[in-house]
């Protein structure tokens, strides 16, 4: 096989490892299909990918084979078993590979190898923070690696570091997401229900297994909301963009309002999988804001109500100084049509006096009195002599005629 034949072998295998980093359900399977590529490509018998145990200084095997064999996973590799590991873990970077030259007799290797190998390489696995661990290829031939195989399985340790990484990550907010007191799901691209939290079992009542497989329209939940829930998670699938909004959910919990983000997964060639929805319980928010809201109103409807009676109650001071300087104009009016004299036999009218007691009062005659009433009731648009004494005291033009001094 030709060297360029043998790169596109690598390029594919690699290309497949990265494909199945993001969909692989946790990293061993990723770990595990390392194993048999570099066995196939680079016919080694044995391939072993080491675990660094946390706060310790052995190794634990995750995945392994040798030749046509599944070496048992949880095996505990002590350093003075492995000498070459030790070294290759102090000395190597994350994108180094090493050649270990094996000497069976002096330093072997585990129980589970029944091959003594005679030459191989080991690569670290980069984890987020410090290596994740060792990824160490056998043979027993003593020709060691061409620099392209070294490569490749620098590149290989990388991806299994990657999905080592990448189902901690998933597995750490699947927890996250499992525990949260908030309702959350995740949409297939059929908008079916693929994957619920405890919390939406409980706030829906609907068990998960029946979540599972089935779209919010199959469920009858957010019947009246249900053509926007599902427009937005079309829209991300679409877009791939985060999207917000919010819902009222009836439940068994009652009525409760929640603000939910619509995130995207991406899958092989970066493309979204699927759509995680999740919820913040904002009742009690709403509720308050609601309230606020309403106490809000109040005080507008109570300065509405108030500045209506200031205004009713300015209108009918002007009013009232309208019909006061209405009233004066008037008793003016009446004044200035009125004579000293007519004036005086009015406020004696008032007093209840006659036409003689007023005649005799004035030093005029009874007739003369007569005369001067009969000019004096047009003025006051009065047809007796009662009705002129009631228009003169509510027009005060008794009192006011009172000071005046007689013809």
């Amino acid at each position: 096989m030709s060297r360029d034949e043998v790169g596109a072998r690598h390029l594919s295998a690699l290309a497949d490892l990265a494909s199945l980093v993001l969909t692989a359900s946790d990293g061993a399977e990723v770990a595990k299909a390392a194993v048999a590529v570099l066995q196939a490509l680079l016919e080694t018998e044995t391939v072993l990918i080491l675990r660094q145990l946390p706060g310790q200084s052995d190794y634990s095997l995750e995945v392994g084979a040798d030749a046509d064999r599944w070496l048992p996973p949880g095996t505990i590799i002590p350093r003075e078993w492995y000498p070459q590991a030790d070294a290759a873990g102090r000395s190597l970077s994350s994108d180094s590979v090493s050649d270990l030259a094996c000497d069976a007799e002096s330093t072997p290797l585990p129980n589970p190898v029944e091959r003594p190998p005679v030459s191989g390489v080991v690569a670290t696995i980069p984890g987020e923070t410090e290596p994740w661990g060792l990824l160490a290829a056998y043979s027993g031939s003593r020709t060691p690696l061409a620099d392209d195989a070294r490569e490749f399985v620098r590149a290989v340790a990388n991806h299994v570091g990657s999905a080592m990484t990448y189902s901690s990550t998933r597995q750490t907010l699947a927890n996250i997401i499992n525990e949260s007191p908030d309702p959350c799901a995740r949409f297939g691209p059929d908008l079916q229900v693929e994957y619920t939290n405890a919390a939406m079992v409980e706030a829906t009542g609907i068990p998960a297994q029946t979540f599972r497989g089935h779209t919010f329209r199959e469920l009858g939940l957010l019947e009246s909301q249900l053509d926007g829930l599902e427009a937005i998670v079309r829209s991300v699938f679409r877009s791939g963009h985060e999207r917000e909004a919010a819902f009222r959910l009836s439940s068994p919990l009652g009525d409760r309002f929640y603000r939910v983000r619509f995130v995207p997964e991406t899958g092989t060639r970066s493309t979204v999988s699927s759509v995680l929805a999740m919820s913040r319980d904002a009742t009690d928010y709403q509720e308050a804001e609601a309230e606020r809201v309403r106490l809000q109103d109040e005080l507008l409807e109570h300065d509405r109500r108030h500045g209506d009676l200031v205004e009713r109650l300015v209108s009918d001071q002007h009013q009232h100084w309208k019909d006061e300087n209405a009233a004066a104009n008037y008793r003016t009016a009446v004044l200035n049509q009125l004579t000293t004299r007519e004036t005086e036999i009015l406020r004696l009218v008032a007093d209840g006096q006659t036409n003689p007691q007023i005649a005799h009062a004035l030093n005029l005659s009874a007739g003369t009195v007569r005369n001067y009433l009969g000019r004096v009731f047009p003025k006051l648009d009065a047809i007796d002599r009662t009705q002129a004494a009631v228009r003169a005291i509510d027009l005060g033009l008794v009192d006011a005629a009172a000071g005046r001094h007689t013809d």
